[in-house]
């Protein structure tokens, strides 16, 4: 499945649990061989017919999601559960350590950040900043966006960071 088939059925997805309508079933290419995918123009994610045609189908989605009278409720529980500051870290062991990727209002592409498992323990960690994702997308002029890490066992000393310019599958 391409891209573009994996994207259309998300948007349907999503549509149909938010509003109960589904929208029209995605033209998966065939697997034939010498089959020509009539959605491959949307692998080029950066060119302006792509472009294009993403805002289109995000003002059609934002339209049809929008007119559903539960929507600002939903939208309005939803931020306030992915935005408290009181939530509790998803933790990754690191280092002997606790890692995580947090965002909040300050940090709106978010902090690679460890502590120790001590400090973890009680109701105020001191976090130690990684990479502040935020920071440094503005120096470089880049929109990164943090995909995970792999550290090197057993002391998790070096890492492989993946970040992504712009949010795509690229690392």
């Amino acid at each position: 499945m391409t891209r573009a088939s994996s994207l259309l059925a998300a948007v349907s997805a999503v549509t149909l649990c938010l509003t109960g309508v589904a929208s029209p079933a995605p033209v998966v290419p065939s697997s034939e061989p010498g089959a020509v995918d009539p959605y491959g123009w949307l692998e080029d994610v950066h060119s302006p017919r792509s472009l294009a045609w993403v805002a289109d189908q995000n003002r059609t989605t934002a339209a049809r999601l929008e007119a559903d009278p539960r929507f600002e409720t939903f939208r309005k529980a939803a931020l306030a559960v992915l935005t408290r500051p009181d939530r509790i870290p998803a933790p990754v062991m690191l280092g002997g350590g606790v890692a995580n990727f947090w965002q909040d209002k300050d940090h709106v592409k978010g902090l690679w950040r460890w502590t120790s498992a001590e400090s973890f323990s009680t109701a105020s960690p001191q976090w130690h900043t990684l990479i502040d994702l935020d920071a440094l997308s503005k120096a470089q002029g880049r929109n990164l966006i943090f995909k995970g890490a792999h550290c090197l066992a057993p002391e998790d000393r070096f890492c492989l960071v993946h970040l992504s310019d712009g949010g795509g599958d690229a690392v």
